[in-house]
């Protein structure tokens, strides 16, 4: 057998088979049947390593496979969804980091389940052959919290207010129906309707107004002077024995903590008496019916509770709004991009 050749020869070289390592015989093992040009070849595997079409679980057996430095890699071939949800998590240990990556990706995909169902539910009658356009988001206009934009017809002028097309006065922020004027219900729950008949009867759904500037990255404007009018800051803060990726934003309403997270982080929610319907960048609303009350945010070694509304897709971890930032006397920097 080859060992036993080599073995004899080593004994030679080193004078007895008691100088005759753990470690060298490793290193004689290795040379024998896992060489260089192996080596590099299962190197150049493990590089060009991502999980691409696989599940979390399936990525997770083929990296078990490759080797070193396993969180550090497994965590930069995710897909960026699931890797927004945890890299501001920094997990070093692989199979804590597997786990928490698996739960993140079961939370997106039951989210996303959800509301394309919601969708379908709430989506009003169209004419054959028409189709919905896609709404393309303009910065926030100067003391603005909400994004607005998207195509509507061209026969009315652009309104300088909310940037929108309209015919008559502009609506935007007094918190009123958009169809009768009145206070105290949008416009889908408007009893003016002209849907239907005995639309007149239908009674509002009770709920809470409030609004968000940004739920995902990208609905924020590279441009440092739309920042800057915008009010928002990102960064990092502790919840729990969790680190989190939180947008600091003078124009949401209230405060925010995704789903997601709050799922990883085990976060006690209650629900809440009222709903509280969210506009959120796009134009839509959003339905939030649970809290999570009292919630310890460290910042610079400061514990600030806060009240999180759960909110269902939103790729940051926190929003933290203007009920937090005046609860605690806190001032944005845009400039220095400090709170």
């Amino acid at each position: 057998m080859w060992w036993d050749t080599r073995r004899q020869l080593l004994v030679r070289e080193l004078g007895s088979l008691a100088a005759l390592s753990w470690e060298r015989f490793k290193e004689e093992f290795d040379n024998r049947f896992f060489p260089d040009s192996a080596k590099q070849l299962k190197a150049q595997e493990f590089a060009s390593l991502t999980q691409g079409s696989l599940t979390v679980e399936q990525y997770a057996a083929k990296f078990m496979a490759l080797g070193r430095m396993q969180a550090q890699k497994f965590q930069a071939g995710l897909q960026p969804r699931v890797r927004s949800q945890v890299a501001c998590l920094r997990i070093e240990n692989y199979q804590e980091l597997v786990n928490v990556a698996a739960i993140a990706e079961a939370e997106q995909r039951g989210l996303a389940i959800q509301i394309n169902s919601e969708r379908k539910r709430t989506m009003p009658f169209a004419a054959s052959g028409s189709a919905e356009k896609k709404r393309s988001f303009s910065s926030p206009a100067k003391g603005k919290g909400i994004v607005t934009g998207g195509h509507m017809p061209s026969a009315y002028p652009l309104c300088p207010k909310c940037g929108k097309r309209h015919p008559g006065e502009c609506r935007s922020g007094y918190g009123v129906c958009y169809r009768c004027g009145k206070p105290g219900h949008l416009i889908r729950d408007c009893p003016n309707t002209a849907q239907g008949s005995g639309a007149g009867d239908h009674k509002p759904r009770p709920h809470i107004p409030a609004r968000v500037y940004a739920v995902t990255p990208g609905d924020i404007d590279a441009d440092a002077s739309e920042v800057e009018e915008a009010g928002v800051i990102t960064g990092n803060v502790n919840l729990l024995r969790f680190t989190a990726c939180a947008l600091f934003d003078s124009g949401a309403s209230q405060s925010f903590v995704s789903a997601a997270f709050a799922r990883i982080c085990s976060l006690q929610t209650e629900l809440l008496p009222r709903r509280v319907v969210v506009l959120i960048p796009d134009g839509n609303t959003v339905a939030c019916t649970r809290l999570v009350k009292d919630c310890p945010v460290e910042l610079d070694g400061r514990t600030l509770k806060a009240d999180l509304l759960v909110f269902g897709q939103m790729e940051f971890d926190l929003i933290l709004g203007m009920d937090w930032l005046f609860k605690h006397y806190a001032k944005i920097d845009c400039r220095k991009r400090e709170v």
